[in-house]
């Protein structure tokens, strides 16, 4: 809401009208201001306000505001894991790994045994090329959620391919030092 204040110039007549124009100025900033639930079940309205604005706001590709959906839902909320859960998700296509990573071990320090959770985490993992740690998060989604089929069928063996190519790099590199500290020896 933009508000609009008139700069008037003093004289004796309309003083009394610049503190009526105020006062008025005054009321709609405080009655703008956001108001803090009076009961629990205002609380979780609000918070489920906040959740599905932040899902709307990431399905338009407002990614920045539907941050600011879930910060405002975890401020009356820290215990709801799949607001820590979905932040992560949101985190991850922002291309921001850290944050991603906390929220998603936010979300499993809350519900140590959601899957969801534990994919998300991997996913975050695999962003900062953990690729063991993604691995074994991946894994423990599929304990969780034996049904999760696109844990199943796309991160794990995504993340097992990506593992055996590091190991192939990993021995190239190797074999590479050697012999090149081989050809300084024989020099």
């Amino acid at each position: 809401m933009k508000f609009s204040l008139k700069v008037n110039t003093y004289n004796k007549g309309n003083i009394s009208s610049i503190f009526q124009e105020s006062n008025q100025i005054t009321e709609e900033v405080i009655s703008h201001k956001p108001k803090k639930p009076k009961n629990k079940s205002d609380k979780t309205a609000l918070i489920q306000r906040h959740k599905t604005e932040g899902i709307q706001f990431a399905e338009k590709g407002d990614l920045e505001l539907s941050v600011k959906s879930f910060e405002e839902a975890i401020k009356l909320s820290t215990h709801d894991s799949t607001i820590f859960e979905m932040k992560s998700q949101v985190h991850l296509r922002l291309n921001q790994i850290f944050p991603a990573i906390i929220d998603a071990h936010k979300s499993i320090e809350l519900s140590p045994t959601w899957g969801a959770a534990y994919q998300t985490l991997g996913r975050a993992q695999l962003g900062h090329g953990d690729l063991d740690l993604a691995l074994k998060n991946f894994q423990k989604c599929l304990h969780s959620e034996p049904d999760n089929t696109e844990a199943r069928d796309e991160d794990i063996p995504w993340c097992m391919e990506l593992v055996k190519q590091k190991r192939i790099m990993e021995k190239r590199i190797k074999f590479q030092s050697e012999m090149s500290l081989e050809m300084e020896v024989d020099s």
